[in-house]
């Protein structure tokens, strides 16, 4: 059902209530370009309660806040929402987080650019997204993201704190984009890119994660990253979760073996350096 660009109001979109609650057959609503404004849209929202509605398009509608009772409204079978050009804030991403959170989640996809989304905003949704699995995209564009909030959307997408970490990121595929383009941009673009690319399949995400933020090409590391670098490629590589070709194979344990090489030197190095500080002391204590 296609109604965007026809003056639609709040007290327009009261008169369709009765028919939206009785389209047993309505799976796209686009009221997109009308001036809804928050309760309109709130009206709506209500309304399509028991609809089998999929798709609901409202861009540039003029809305700011969104009132969901995640006990009664939430629609069941809404996939995409697309609501660029609004002024939604944080208190409206405290409400949409209602809808990407727990197992009965269903929406794949949201957009939400061009509203007035800070970090604070970007908290509430990236909180709300590290359990969500439906989402496949997400769209958040705006010149209020500062670098507080590209980093917890980094953290989302590829958190580099471990390996384990980083493996068990949120594989969903985040669109982000903002004016001024830096590293950390960048690196949020790597991993959409790799969710794109593995798109369905969060294990093959993870592991290119993995090897392109804790495998680089010049080892200068600590050695406590080099050692949880062998535990996690032990638990990521087990037979279960093989890789399939002899390549991959030879590929992963020259990776081990240079890193069993790079922590010998270290512990090779650093008992040199105690045996020479205390020349009262005799053999190095083994490391547990």
């Amino acid at each position: 059902m296609l109604s965007y660009r026809n003056q639609l109001s709040a007290a327009g979109v009261q008169s369709m209530v009765p028919f939206v609650q009785n389209a047993n057959k309505l799976r796209l609503l686009n009221p997109h370009e009308n001036n809804l404004r928050s309760e309109g849209f709130s009206v709506l929202f209500r309304a399509l309660r028991d609809s089998p509605i999929e798709r609901l398009c409202c861009k540039n509608c003029g809305i700011a806040s969104i009132e969901i009772d995640s006990s009664e409204h939430i629609l069941l079978h809404l996939k995409y929402l697309l609501l660029e050009g609004n002024i939604i804030n944080t208190d409206g991403c405290r409400e949409l987080a209602k809808l990407l959170q727990g197992g009965d989640a269903t929406l794949e996809r949201l957009h939400l650019d061009g509203n007035n989304i800070d970090n604070e905003g970007v908290a509430i949704l990236a909180s709300a997204l590290q359990s969500n699995t439906s989402l496949s995209t997400s769209y958040l564009e705006g010149d209020k993201i500062s670098k507080q909030g590209k980093i917890m959307l980094l953290k989302l997408g590829n958190d580099i704190a471990s390996i384990t970490a980083t493996f068990q990121s949120n594989h969903t595929e985040i669109y982000v984009k903002v004016r001024m383009g830096n590293k950390i941009q960048r690196l949020i673009n790597v991993a959409t890119q790799i969710n794109s690319r593995h798109k369905g399949n969060p294990e093959a995400a993870g592991r290119e994660k993995v090897i392109q933020t804790h495998w680089p090409s010049s080892w200068s590391g600590r050695a406590a990253c080099c050692i949880e670098s062998i535990d996690c490629c032990c638990n990521l590589y087990s037979e279960r979760e093989a890789v399939s070709t002899v390549r991959e194979r030879a590929y992963y344990r020259a990776k081990l073996d240079a890193i069993e090489d790079r922590i010998a030197a270290m512990e090779a190095a650093e008992a040199l350096v105690e045996k020479r500080s205390d020349p009262r002391s005799g053999n190095k204590r083994r490391r547990s």
